[in-house]
């Protein structure tokens, strides 16, 4: 099935269901930190307040392949990125997926 900027995916945000970035370049690491935990929390369907330093994979139940897949499409569509295959299997922690954006993101 060919992607549709139309379809609307569970658990996906805004941006990824429109196919647009809603990331703006000004905005700094403290904001981009809030945006991957709201990402996050919408994806998995946890309170933010729980994704913080430590926050692993087996915390959240829901987080299981496919939610892995939407929080990878999810992120890349939030900032406008893209991860390798690598990057993507290391995505585990929030700590690793917090660095993976950061190193993306224009200083």
């Amino acid at each position: 099935m060919p992607w549709r900027p139309d379809l609307e995916i569970p658990g996906l945000g805004f941006a990824a269901r429109c196919g647009r970035s809603f990331f703006r370049l000004r905005e700094g690491p403290v904001e981009a930190e809030r945006r991957i935990k709201q990402v996050m929390a919408e994806v998995l369907e946890v309170d933010p307040a729980s994704i913080r330093e430590g926050f692993q994979r087996e915390e959240a139940s829901s987080w299981d392949s496919m939610a892995h897949l939407r929080l990878v499409s999810a992120l890349e569509e939030t900032f406008g990125i893209r991860f390798t295959m690598r990057e993507v299997g290391e995505m585990e922690r929030f700590e690793t997926i917090r660095r993976l954006v950061m190193e993306r993101l224009p200083a």
